[in-house]
Formats: C-alpha cells, structure tokens, sequence
C-alpha cells in the first residue's frame, strides 16, 4: 500500500509532460466502432485501403511481436506494426499472417513439397520458398503492392513487401463459407480465387487478420467507451506503453483543467489526479508519453475541460497485462 503514492507520482509526471500538438489523421467507419489514426491511417489509404486491408478489428496498442514492442493494429486481413526506428515508407511493417495461420492450424508449409522451378512465362517462383504463384493468382500479385519509389505500376520488390513469398503451391481448400476454392497462400496473405465473381474480384484475399485474433487479447480490450472530443492511440494497452492523449474543441491558448480516474480499487487523490495544461493555438492539449510499467489493470479515463468556457473532453482507455 505505501507503493500507491509513489506509483500516483509517477503517473502524474508522465501525464503533465506535453508536446507540441501535430495534425491528427483519423478514418473511421459506421461498421465497425475502431478508428485509424496517425501513420497507421496515412499508410493504410496509400497502400489500398478497404480492398487490400480491410476494417480495422481493434483499436492501435502496444504489442509484443518477436521479443520487441511495437504499436499494433489489427485489420481483418493483416496487423500494422510501427518500428518508428526505421525510415519511411519501411517504418510500418505488415504481419506474416499467413505463416502464423499456418502453423496455429498444424500445417508444417515449410517441409511441403516444392517444385523445381518456375512452370511457365506467366508466373512467379521464389527460390527461398520453392513455390510459383501463376495464371489469375501472378497476374493479382504483380498488379498489386506498397508504393514505395514512386513509379507507376509495382515493382516485383513492392508486391512482395504487400504479399510476402508464395509459401504453397495453390490447391483447392475449403474456404469460410464451405465452399472449395482455388487457394495460395503467402507469408503475410491467402489468395483465394472465386469464379462465380466478376473482375477485378474473382481474386480475394483471405481474412486472416480476423482468423488469428487471440480471443483473449479481444475480451480484455473490450468494452472501453468511445472518447468524446479526444482520443487515445493506443487506448489498450500494457504499462510501459507509449500512449498520445489528444483533446481538442477548446479555445485558443486557455487553460484546460484534468481530472484521471482510475478503475475500482484504485484512487487517486485530488492532489495528484488534478491539473491545469494550456491548449494550444488550435485549441488543442496533446500529451506523448511513455507510461510507467507495473500500472494497475482496468478501465481508467481523463476528463478536460476548459477553465473559463467550460467545453469538455474524455479520454478513456484501458490498461492491461
């Protein structure tokens, strides 16, 4: 118990640190209740958008992938990963979804057979997997890719950064709805070839995005309120994390007046949960911080409200692990 101070202290010095405000990209949709915000939103309009990503299945948190923690986001057909040490347009990196489906359902892709080279002029083989993309499955493959030199069209290059390698030859498997179909899978995709379709989309990527959502990880995210006039990126999230708090709607260069409250169980004094930032030229508090690890679990949320005009914001967002 003598802890709790100590801990109070320390949130408060991370959440009176603010930094200048940036301007905030942000997509949302009437079907699904997450939104797409910052580099995550910017790259998911560039590089295809609905079609090639589809909705977003959470909302940005921080994640651990591969022994390293990186802010995530899920869509239903691939996970963004931001490696904010790296230089755009490589900074977002795509999950290999498709090689971690693989191996969640027992299938060993890597000791398959493989053929021994490319089987006509119309197709793509990879020599690091063994396997050649070809037909209707080649032609989506190179029309399709991340845009990162500028030029019209896709280099090989970009298809490969959007799909990954063909890691099985295509074969007839049972799609979600029973049905067989024509199926590739790559390292970050599945293809999966309906000819009852008309083009371009007898060619559709598989959802693997929602397949391998740890149901876990989904229930101990779920039921965070939508914030009001504010957002949090990530809003689930583990101490330790790194989190932009963003308030907006008030005047310009006014006090702005906190308040933190924190789950059941846990208090914060008035002392320490009260504060005063001032808004910015835009009307706008932004907080960039990382938060202190070993944070209580639960639902926390942060009020704002102006001083002097009384316009208000919400914060809400959970802390988990």
């Amino acid at each position: 118990m003598r802890r709790l101070p100590l801990f109070l202290a320390l949130l408060m010095l991370v959440l009176l640190a603010p930094l200048p405000a940036q301007a905030a990209t942000k997509i949302c949709f009437k079907e699904v209740p997450n939104c797409i915000e910052g580099r995550f939103a910017e790259y998911w309009r560039q590089n295809g958008g609905l079609s090639i990503f589809g909705f977003p299945l959470n909302a940005a948190r921080q994640e651990q992938i591969e022994g390293k923690r990186y802010l995530v986001q899920l869509f239903e057909r691939n996970r963004f990963e931001l490696h904010a040490e790296k230089q755009r347009p490589y900074d977002v990196l795509l999950g290999r979804l498709g090689d971690e489906r693989l191996r969640q359902i027992g299938r060993d892709w890597q000791n398959a057979p493989k053929i021994g080279g490319a089987p006509g002029e119309l197709c793509f083989f990879s020599k690091q997997t063994g396997h050649a993309t070809c037909s209707d499955f080649f032609i989506y493959f190179r029309t399709h890719g991340l845009e990162f030199d500028g030029k019209k069209g896709f280099s090989e290059a970009e298809s490969i950064a959007l799909f990954g390698l063909p890691i099985t030859e295509a074969a007839q498997e049972n799609g979600s709805d029973g049905r067989l179909y024509l199926t590739q899978w790559f390292e970050r995709a599945r293809f999966e070839f309906h000819p009852d379709l008309p083009e371009p989309y007898k060619v559709l990527l598989g959802r693997l995005g929602a397949e391998v959502t740890p149901a876990n990880a989904a229930e101990a995210c779920a039921g965070i309120p939508a914030s009001v006039n504010a957002s949090i990126t990530p809003n689930c999230f583990e101490g330790g994390a790194k989190v932009t708090r963003r308030a907006t709607g008030f005047d310009a260069n006014v006090p702005v007046v906190f308040e933190i409250n924190g789950p059941p169980g846990v208090t914060i004094p008035a002392l320490l949960s009260d504060g005063t930032l001032p808004a910015d030229a835009a009307g706008v508090v932004q907080i960039v911080n990382t938060l202190p690890a070993g944070l209580p679990s639960g639902l926390y949320n942060i009020t704002f409200q102006g001083r002097d005009s009384g316009k208000k914001g919400v914060i809400y967002f959970k802390i988990i692990g």
